[in-house]
């Protein structure tokens, strides 16, 4: 298994690998998903992905991941709007 002293010696590869927290190079993984974001968040996350020197697939599962480290395990309300939901149905 090879390994990299930081994520700036890995090119935007990560369709086709997955950096771990330990820097560790491991075969990507796992299920795709697809999301639609509004232009401005979309445009936040790609800036801050540019600054931090990641793709903007590795900050979206950082993301994921310290979102369900801190939600998780609890019964979280989230703001789903229901009715608009069931008039469709």
């Amino acid at each position: 298994m090879m390994h990299v002293a930081s994520t700036k010696n890995i090119k935007r590869t990560e369709r086709f690998v997955m950096v771990s927290a330990a820097t560790k190079i491991q075969p990507k993984t796992g299920p795709r998903i697809t999301v639609s974001l509004p232009q401005h968040d979309h445009l936040a996350l790609s800036a801050l992905a540019e600054r931090c020197d990641v793709s903007l697939s590795w900050l979206t599962r950082q993301a994921i991941a310290e979102f369900l480290a801190n939600h998780g395990k609890e019964d979280l309300q989230l703001p789903l709007n229901l009715e608009k939901k069931a008039s469709h149905q």
